[in-house]
């Protein structure tokens, strides 16, 4: 990982001197890694739930509040949006 810490140190000086905000330089860094990874950038990403642990912990709690004690009967019912957590995909 030594090599990837190297490499946005390099962007962010080269790309700093180019008048590039934090926030461009931000999202070239993440696509880098990402591609580093192995992580496939041609899937898109899930438009309709907020990512996060912010977001999830909400989710969480919303989900014990109004649809723990119905889980069992509504788990295996693909049309009910809110018939499991969504913590997992």
């Amino acid at each position: 990982m030594a090599g990837v810490q190297h490499v946005q140190i390099c962007l962010l000086a080269k790309y700093r001197s180019m008048g590039q905000s934090v926030a461009e330089i931000q999202h070239v860094q993440i696509c880098l890694l990402a591609k580093y990874r192995g992580i496939d950038q041609s899937v898109a990403g899930i438009q309709h739930t907020t990512g996060g642990s912010t977001a999830a912990y909400t989710r969480w709690e919303k989900f014990k509040l109004a649809g723990l004690n119905q889980y069992a009967a509504k788990r295996n019912n693909s049309m009910l949006r809110n018939a499991v957590s969504r913590q997992s995909g």
